[in-house]
């Protein structure tokens, strides 16, 4: 909008008057987006949330796999049991609003291995559109295998023959 000399010289009255006419039409667009606004910052700080569970609950279950595989003498059925117990052991007060489930683990051929799940609710069930739940979930899966000593020593040295060749070369 152009201001013309007329306004200018009426000292801005008719730009009061202009302000004072739209001034309500702010307040009603204000009332209209700030809801939206608000459910956009809440789904966006609890996508944080969800996304931060998550790769903790990955991060503890990766955690306690490797800790369980580098006991040494131990059984099978041992390492299931020291597999959970050193899950169980990891700190739980870092989760933000997740519900661990209980964790499973298992020993088959060679290969250890731990699942967990875990669930999120949300809040404000009539801001989730796609699918109508209250509960994100989430699954981890992980499995390793014990690496017999006189393998790794193996590997590690064509590894390094392999690397001292190229600089060589």
């Amino acid at each position: 909008m152009d201001i013309s000399t007329e306004q200018i010289k009426d000292g801005g009255s008719s730009i009061r008057k202009l302000r004072e006419t739209a001034g309500g039409y702010f307040t009603v667009e204000a009332a209209l987006l700030f809801p939206f606004v608000l459910g956009v910052i809440l789904l966006v700080i609890y996508l944080w949330f969800y996304s931060y569970d998550r790769c903790l609950m990955e991060q503890d279950c990766a955690i306690a796999l490797v800790e369980a595989l580098g006991e040494r003498g131990v059984s099978p059925e041992e390492r299931v049991g020291i597999l959970l117990e050193k899950y169980e052991s990891i700190y739980k007060d870092e989760y933000v609003g997740w519900i661990p489930q209980a964790a499973e683990a298992s020993y088959s051929k060679g290969v250890l291995s731990i699942k967990q799940s875990g669930k999120l609710r949300f809040p404000f069930r009539g801001l989730i559109f796609w699918n109508g739940k209250d509960v994100w979930t989430a699954e981890a899966n992980y499995k390793g295998s014990v690496i017999k000593k006189m393998f790794g020593i193996r590997t590690y040295r064509k590894i390094n023959g392999l690397i001292q060749g190229d600089r060589n070369d």
